[in-house]
């Protein structure tokens, strides 16, 4: 049995076992080991994904919700009730910690079984004032309405509610320790997503190398047809060759085929294929360099285009762009 077989089994079973009896500590400990080790395998993650998890013991119920989708950036919507507020930079540090960029909401709710721990306190002087000024409202406008009691409860400074210390480091722990897992689940559909990406990205990358392929055969053999041509018609055309300079007949041929030369195109696409393929492979981060990387497949396409005059390579180079257009479309989902 392997060290991973073993940690595999060990973390599965504390997953079945009463969570409440494992500190928060501890739980991100195994955590992060099963990540490295289970999840040896690097893994192409997407942007786009769900997951949650709940806590339910007699006091609380405790449930996190994650939903996101591609983003330039990371961008979290947090929505918690008022009284855990103070637990907000920590909720936010810990998905940080496991998402680079998307545009993530997150939801906690969190309802209180037993008696509800918080208190509920009443401004007395903003409502005074507050009452005052409808009155002053009504009667400066003539107007008859009758001031509601949700007209009042419904502004936020009227009612507040203070939280009380109700058991907070303990509450604490579990209410991370549900949003770490609500993490890893919302981290495994990120996964499958980013399997799914990988395999398609990999199929037109295969597709983008053979039409590398094609292209070079027939520019290597379409230069020395070129050649050939050249020199028959140069032959044909002129009869007193002792009028021509040699040397500098080669170099001006050679300055024709330079301009029409598509060697380091074709050198520098292989690169990128190669630099695509191996971040394919990457446990980091790698939607932005993707990005940058085929825009860079895209711009030695153009050139190849613009710059060959073989009907064959046109065709080919054509339908690389919308290979690579298809490239483009998927990585806007990779984290």
């Amino acid at each position: 049995m392997t060290f991973n077989h073993s940690l595999f089994i060990l973390y599965t079973k504390l997953l079945y076992l009463n969570m409440k009896n494992l500190s928060y500590s501890i739980y991100i400990f195994l955590n992060k080991w099963y990540n490295i080790c289970i999840r040896s395998e690097t893994m192409l993650k997407s942007m786009t994904s769900y997951g949650s998890s709940e806590y339910v013991c007699e006091k609380y119920k405790i449930k996190f919700e994650l939903k996101s989708v591609n983003n330039r950036y990371f961008d979290l919507n947090l929505r918690s009730p008022r009284s855990l507020i103070e637990y907000e930079d920590k909720i936010r540090l810990a998905i940080k910690k496991r998402i680079s960029r998307a545009k993530i909401d997150c939801f906690l709710t969190v309802v209180f079984l037993e008696d509800d721990p918080n208190d509920v306190e009443v401004d007395l002087v903003f409502l005074r004032k507050y009452m005052k000024a409808l009155s002053l409202i009504k009667e400066e406008l003539g107007l008859d309405d009758e001031i509601k009691l949700e007209d009042i409860i419904s502004q936020q400074e009227v009612l507040s509610i203070v939280k009380n210390n109700y058991e907070s480091d303990e509450f604490l722990d579990i209410m991370l320790e549900t949003l770490e897992k609500a993490l890893d689940n919302f981290d495994d559909m990120r996964i499958r997503e980013g399997e799914n990406l990988k395999s398609d990205i990999l199929n037109n990358l295969t597709a983008i190398e053979e039409n590398v392929d094609k292209i070079k055969e027939i520019y290597i053999n379409y230069t020395d047809e070129y050649k050939e041509d050249f020199m028959k018609k140069y032959n044909e055309l002129i009869e007193d060759k002792s009028i021509i300079d040699e040397k500098r007949l080669e170099f001006e041929l050679a300055l024709l085929l330079d301009k029409y030369a598509i060697d380091e195109e074709i050198v520098r696409m292989y690169s990128h294929i190669s630099q695509f393929k191996s971040m394919l492979n990457s446990d980091e981060a790698i939607g932005k360099k993707m990005d940058f990387l085929i825009q860079e497949m895209n711009r030695e396409s153009n050139t190849i285009l613009s710059k060959t005059k073989n009907i064959e390579i046109s065709k080919i180079g054509v339908e690389q762009k919308n290979l690579i257009e298809k490239i483009r479309e998927q990585i806007q989902n990779i984290e």
